[in-house]
């Protein structure tokens, strides 16, 4: 929306003598004009008709400046709220100005907001996490008004050490720090704090969030081997699992919410063909993965795959269909910590002497690739951050038949 655009927002204090309250009095509303389109919003202003015209009337009474400054005060924080905004909508407008002028600045309520939007869009993993980083800026700051001008880097340092001697790791401090910067970032992005009171860079005198480099470990062929030779009994919950750890290493390392989500619509010919659950939201137009179907993963598709194959029908069964978001959720939590827990029964049977969960399968299968021979400036960047979409792409862009020498690759220290 360009400037122009915005001026055809106008505003206008407005006395709705529709109706009273149980005192007789008006409410006194800000009208808001768009495109031809009015809407009326609230105040926390009550007058009678007297009363609101000696307070907006060019010649008022000393007593009634006062008053009519406080109108003129909202007025003119509804006009910048309009000018701030990237494009008008009234919705956009009535989130920013009925903020609490009590709670305004306030980042308790800041947090809240957010945490609304993540569930309305069915984000509650993330949602969670902001909700764990505010109860525990809660229980440091010990009361509800923590406003944004009270976040300065002294407090982000007191904070980080109260965090750290409560027996927090320093990924767990960067989480929850990034949540509160995401915040500010929003207050500022909204004009509801001013940008000169950032406390985040690295400046001399602000904070710096601690990015502690974790080093992830994958299985060498000497330790998949150990852990391919680990026979659970057939049929059982620990087969079940263990072979859905298996699934994940073998299927491009995809991850347990992924492996939940398919359904037989996504086997096209001999591969599976996916959008990752966690890129499809925040880019549309991320590129699908495609996962070959070798012998084993067939097997496993076969021993456990539900009946009949039906193109809607997920083909594990763990989701049922007409699950709400929470439910799935929670679902794909436990599937995840049972994974975690059968192969940790598994590795420690065959001695492994590292920490083997969901995750490891991931980056077990992409340093594998690494050790055959893919290009390692492909990779090797995105393993740095946790990631494997470069390798996901690299294998989207091959011939099938180099797919099918790579996906049988991953598993060549089998006899």
């Amino acid at each position: 929306m360009n400037s122009e655009e915005k001026l055809n927002a106008s505003t206008a204090i407005y006395l709705d003598t529709r109706w009273k309250n149980q005192n007789s009095l008006y409410p006194v509303k800000l009208r808001v004009t768009y495109k031809r389109k009015t809407r009326l919003f609230k105040t926390k202003f009550y007058l009678t008709e007297v009363d609101f015209e000696r307070a907006t009337g060019k010649k008022s009474r000393q007593e009634y400046k006062v008053l009519g400054q406080d109108l003129i005060d909202v007025e003119k924080k509804a006009m910048k709220i309009i000018k701030n905004m990237k494009s008008f909508s009234f919705d956009e407008f009535k989130r920013r100005f009925l903020i609490d002028s009590g709670k305004q600045g306030e980042v308790f309520p800041a947090f809240n907001s957010y945490i609304t939007q993540l569930k309305g869009t069915g984000q509650l993993g993330t949602a969670s996490s902001y909700e764990c980083a505010k109860n525990s800026l809660k229980t440091y700051f010990g009361s509800e008004r923590l406003t944004f001008s009270d976040v300065t880097s002294t407090f982000l340092k007191k904070y980080e050490n109260w965090m750290l001697d409560s027996g927090k790791s320093q990924t767990t401090v960067g989480i929850y720090l990034r949540s509160l910067r995401t915040i500010f970032n929003r207050a500022i992005q909204n004009a509801e704090i001013s940008g000169d009171i950032y406390p985040f860079g690295s400046g001399a005198d602000l904070y710096t969030i601690p990015s502690p480099n974790n080093v992830k470990k994958a299985l060498g062929d000497r330790d998949l081997k150990a852990l391919y030779s680990f026979k659970p009994t057939p049929g059982t919950t620990a087969h079940f699992y263990f072979d859905l750890w298996w699934f994940s290493y073998m299927c491009n390392g995809i991850n347990i919410k992924d492996i939940c989500l398919l359904r037989y619509r996504d086997i096209k010919d001999s591969t599976i063909i996916i959008r990752r659950a966690k890129t499809t939201r925040t880019n549309r137009n991320s590129s699908p993965i495609v996962i070959q179907i070798t012998e084993l993963v067939n097997e496993i598709i076969g021993r456990w795959g539900q009946k009949p194959a039906n193109d809607d029908q997920f083909i594990f069964p763990l989701l049922k269909k007409g699950m709400m978001p929470d439910e799935q959720r929670a679902k794909i939590q436990q599937v995840t910590k049972m994974v975690n827990k059968y192969i940790d029964r598994a590795k420690t049977a065959v001695q492994i002497d590292k920490k083997v969960t969901s995750y490891t399968a991931r980056h077990s299968f992409s340093t594998k690739l690494l050790r055959e021979g893919v290009d390692p400036e492909t990779i090797r960047d995105e393993l740095g951050h946790n990631s494997i979409t470069t390798t996901q792409k690299y294998l989207k862009s091959i011939e099938t038949d180099d797919r099918k020498k790579l996906a049988e690759s991953v598993m060549n220290f089998v006899d």
